[in-house]
């Protein structure tokens, strides 16, 4: 029936995956024909365009439809329900609420009947009256099949099946280790997960003297040591595959007071592989999920620049061929970049984050047709900014002068 259906306060954002899918009254979305299944770059890049733009759409009231329908539920069932939800709706007794829940759950059914059957990883649907726009979003695409079915009328709309399955962001390993406790963790995009939280079983000082002073202490040690050993052991079986062979994170992050995580990182605990590949240390005062958070917000600079290596480092050989300091030879700007293109001469096609969707597929497609490698570059540093404001967004490093 109608009413505000398993409402969740938290609002999550959608992204359209192919097909002409996104209807509008007004100029705020526009139609956008599929061009077969994007890199994973450019569908994360999509989802998170998509969520700018519906991020803060709102109805008057509980008016917005949205439906989670998996690949094994039935289309004709969902129509029935629909046509049984549009005529309880009619209950309404504002005219305007009515006549927004009734045009939405309309507008959701006559979408669905485009269907002879339910697309292979599901449908998800988006309808409803914003301001002066009637919406319509269906993502019938999406990169993995949707599990949850569902219909919500709510004053916003609901995605976050949707948004969960976009491809993960790269992970992080995190341990925070103090003397009587630690945590194993993992920063998954800007979430902290905490997998594991294991207890020390080191004893606290006594104030014994002579020989028991020195017994107390060569136990508390033994403990400090089987603690150490275990944080390391949980860690290896967190932050490596699952034959044990490859880190299976990008890298590691290591928090805790000063002395205790010196101690730790400076003798062989840890895996040689975890080891080789730990981003920093630092010091942290609680070994909790507390202490999780401390590390992440006190690596920031360090995570930055390690996900941004990979563009920094392109865009460097990309300023040492323009400044004529040593090869490559190199080309920017839409139309010297289109010119390369033609040519077949892009090794590798630099695109801002903040270009059109449409112009990026272009262009990557296009780039990829030729064996070319495409890398998307973040605004959010400074050699980001500099190709976005000073080379149009576009640049490539090339196999040849052309």
């Amino acid at each position: 029936m109608f009413g505000k259906v398993n409402h969740r306060s938290d609002r999550s954002r959608a992204v359209r995956l192919g097909g002409v899918t996104v209807v509008a009254s007004g100029n705020r979305f526009e139609p956008s024909v599929a061009r077969g299944r994007m890199s994973d770059d450019r569908a994360d890049l999509r989802l998170r365009k998509r969520v700018d733009e519906i991020r803060d759409l709102e109805g008057q009231g509980t008016e917005l439809v949205t439906l989670f329908i998996p690949p094994d539920d039935n289309l004709q069932s969902w129509v029935r329900r629909l046509s049984s939800e549009y005529s309880e709706a009619g209950n309404i007794k504002s005219k305007r609420t009515r006549t927004n829940v009734q045009s939405a759950l309309k507008k959701a059914k006559n979408l669905l009947q485009q269907y002879k059957q339910t697309p292979e990883n599901g449908l998800v649907v988006f309808t409803g009256q914003v301001d002066d726009e009637f919406i319509s979003l269906l993502f019938d695409d999406l990169p993995h099949p949707i599990s949850e079915s569902n219909y919500i009328c709510d004053d916003h709309f609901h995605t976050e099946p949707v948004e969960s399955l976009v491809t993960p962001d790269e992970a992080y390993g995190l341990i925070v280790v103090t003397r009587d406790k630690a945590t194993i963790g993992l920063l998954v995009g800007d979430r902290i997960e905490t997998v594991r939280e294991i207890e020390s079983l080191v004893m606290g000082k006594t104030r014994a003297g002579g020989q028991s002073a020195q017994r107390f202490k060569r136990i508390r040690e033994k403990q400090k040591e089987e603690h150490f050993k275990d944080v390391a052991a949980a860690a290896a079986d967190t932050f490596l595959d699952d034959e044990g062979e490859q880190l299976d994170v990008e890298g590691v992050l290591i928090g805790g007071t000063d002395i205790t995580v010196d101690d730790f990182v400076s003798h062989d605990w840890l895996d040689y592989r975890i080891k080789e590949n730990t981003l920093g240390k630092f010091n942290v005062a609680h070994g909790d999920q507390t202490g999780l958070k401390q590390l992440v917000d006190k690596a920031e600079s360090v995570l930055q620049a390690d996900k941004q290596s990979q563009a920094r480092e392109l865009m460097g050989r990309f300023m040492q061929g323009l400044r004529g300091d040593a090869d490559p030879a190199v080309a920017y700007g839409g139309e010297e970049v289109d010119r390369a293109l033609e040519y077949g001469a892009v090794d590798t096609i630099l695109l801002s984050e903040s270009l059109d969707g449409d112009r990026i597929d272009d262009l990557s497609e296009r780039a990829e047709n030729i064996g070319s490698d495409v890398q998307l570059v973040s605004t959010a540093f400074e050699e980001g900014e500099q190709l976005r404001n000073v080379f149009g967004g576009v640049a490539a490093v090339l196999r040849y002068e052309i």
